[in-house]
């Protein structure tokens, strides 16, 4: 088993990191600015990461202001329903 990642022998970081590296090349892709680190994404993910997935009720992080960049300021962690909601009436 290699143990000599960035984010250390912890298996589980090792995954969250690789989602972190998804989630900030998707955001870049879109255009959106990106200045989250991955201390500060870590810290936003720890206690929720079971609870990700595709369903509408599994959890997504989304931006408060769905236009702003992505800042430690301007993030929460959501169910996947509540961030199409809030999707659908800000497109409106």
């Amino acid at each position: 088993m290699r143990t000599n990642w960035i984010t250390g022998p912890n298996p589980l970081h090792h995954e969250m990191y690789v989602a972190f590296g998804w989630h900030r090349v998707s955001a870049r892709l879109k255009g959106d600015t990106w200045d989250l680190d991955w201390e500060v994404w870590l810290d936003a993910w720890l206690p929720y990461w079971s609870s990700r997935g595709r369903s509408a009720n599994a959890l997504c992080m989304a931006r408060i202001d769905i236009v702003g960049a992505w800042t430690e300021n301007n993030i929460h962690i959501i169910t996947r329903r509540e961030h199409g909601q809030l999707v659908r009436k800000h497109y409106k």
